[in-house]
């Protein structure tokens, strides 16, 4: 698992704040120096978590989470999404299913097939767009990661060996990180929360960005990033990650 100052500063700063850890005995008296890390995950994180120097592993109570399709039936279920929902969601979107869900959900929980996908209820959601991304990351008590947040999840300690195909997350051990975060080189690729500059399109306006490849195109790898015209673009390919809110 990875964990981010609160703050973000850049990766040479959370190596050197690592590197602190060893001041401390136990998490209490880390607790009590106020570097409180956050994690960027496969999970939402309902806490602070810590570093545990004796391990070189991050010590935390979580609980289950990645846009996983069992959690986005949990989110669906809730009755009234419009206090999760962005001020600028367009009026006519009326609800946070995805694509083809009523055919999705069924063929998950029976372990069927869906567009020639082995399907688990583990599998990642996709067919969403980032109004619905939003939402659930409100609801589950976090939000979207940034790109360079992202980016700094994705390389700290280590890049993902390989981009993994279609299947349940965390399915691949060769696309997972260093610190332990699954399927950020393939799978699915994932929204990010604010739109930015494509540097190989300086001049045009900044646009959301869908970082990490995917099962369907295995060519970037863990750095490949796309821009999205739209906020309201759906792709049978894209999904969502969830980070603690700071």
């Amino acid at each position: 698992m990875l964990g981010v100052t609160k703050n973000l500063k850049a990766p040479s700063t959370i190596i050197r704040l690592k590197d602190e850890f060893g001041k401390y005995q136990n998490k209490s008296q880390y607790a009590k120096n106020k570097l409180e890390y956050t994690i960027l995950s496969d999970i939402v994180v309902k806490n602070q978590i810590y570093y545990d120097p004796k391990n070189n592993d991050f010590d935390t109570e979580i609980e289950d989470d990645k846009g996983m399709l069992k959690m986005y039936k949990t989110f669906l279920d809730f009755p009234d999404h419009r206090r999760f929902q962005h001020p600028e969601q367009p009026v006519n979107k009326k609800n946070h299913k995805p694509n083809d869900w009523d055919v999705v959900w069924p063929a998950a929980v029976r372990r069927k097939t869906w567009l020639g996908r082995a399907m688990t209820i583990e599998c990642p959601v996709v067919g969403i767009d980032w109004w619905d991304a939003y939402a659930y990351a409100q609801w589950s008590q976090g939000r979207l990661p940034t790109l360079s947040e992202w980016a700094v999840a994705a390389g700290f300690e280590g890049q993902s060996l390989n981009v993994s195909l279609w299947g349940p997350v965390g399915h691949d051990q060769m696309d997972v990180t260093g610190v332990g975060l699954a399927g950020m080189a393939g799978n699915v690729r994932e929204w990010t929360a604010v739109p930015e500059i494509n540097p190989a399109e300086s001049l045009a306006p900044k646009a959301y960005v869908a970082a990490g490849d995917s099962f369907e195109n295995r060519d970037g790898g863990i750095l490949a990033r796309l821009w999205v015209d739209s906020r309201s673009a759906r792709r049978s390919d894209l999904g969502f990650r969830v980070i603690a809110k700071k």
